[in-house]
């Protein structure tokens, strides 16, 4: 019988997480938080687009990266929000990705911020993984 891991100091720097921590589920993935204007785009455009811009349907993988921290999540902060989610979810599943979407819908929970290096990741890595538009397109 295995013993229960150690908790970790979730202060410990992102690199810890790393090395195995991910799959405690307190801290178990990367994810952006976003804070909107619904007068100029509405949570489900927000949603629409996320199910674009990468793939919905691999357990714990973006592209090369695999492990927990990897998974296709969508955490809301309200039952108005958690519905959406839900709807947008069953009717992209559907109609883009042959009903093989496998992102979590979950609460959202205690949240904190990645280290400076991983801060406006794309701008400082220019030569990074560019999904935005290029390999969903055709949805």
């Amino acid at each position: 019988m295995q013993s229960a891991p150690e908790v970790p100091d979730v202060s410990a720097p992102f690199k810890n997480l790393l090395q195995g921590i991910t799959d405690m589920v307190f801290v178990d993935a990367e994810a952006v938080q976003i804070w909107f204007d619904p007068s100029e785009v509405t949570y489900q455009q927000l949603l629409e687009f996320f199910y674009k811009m990468h793939d919905p349907t691999t357990v714990n993988q973006q592209g090369l990266d695999m492990g927990s921290q990897y998974k296709s999540g969508i955490f809301y902060h309200d039952a108005q929000q958690e519905a959406i989610a839900r709807d947008v979810t069953k009717r992209v599943s559907a109609q883009w990705w042959n009903n093989k979407v496998v992102t979590e819908i979950l609460p959202v929970g205690q949240w904190w911020n990645a280290e400076e290096y991983h801060q406006r990741y794309m701008d400082n890595n220019p030569d990074g993984e560019h999904l935005f538009g290029q390999l969903y397109s055709e949805h």
